[in-house]
């Protein structure tokens, strides 16, 4: 899988070594699992320590929630833009009246 660095890689400085850590627990991203680490006593907050759930915790964040939270953001921001446009509208005037005015409209308004 990997190639063998050559003798001028081995000695540069962006070589390292790393310890590769493995969960051999199957299904670690069930949501049973998570519900119980939300459960958790205060007295038993020490298990959040532990670099098994930190990694379980961050992976379901990064591949699950964050997308999903993303979207949402964007879908609030949308919002947040259309109330605005509907509560600068004047009154008398359809909310898209910028948008939707006939050229005569615009030539009165400009004169």
């Amino acid at each position: 899988l990997l190639k063998v660095p050559q003798e001028h890689q081995a000695r540069s400085s962006k070589v390292f070594d790393v310890e590769t850590l493995v969960l051999l627990l199957p299904n670690i991203l069930d949501i049973d699992i998570f519900m119980a680490l939300a459960s958790a006593r205060s007295v038993h907050r020490q298990i959040f320590s532990s670099l098994a759930i930190k990694a379980a915790v961050h992976c379901l964040w990064i591949e699950l929630i964050s997308p999903v939270f993303c979207l949402t953001l964007l879908f609030n921001l949308l919002d947040l833009l259309m109330f605005a446009a509907w509560g600068l509208t004047p009154a008398h005037r359809p909310l898209l009246w910028r948008l939707t005015r006939t050229s005569k409209e615009a030539e009165a308004n400009s004169s």
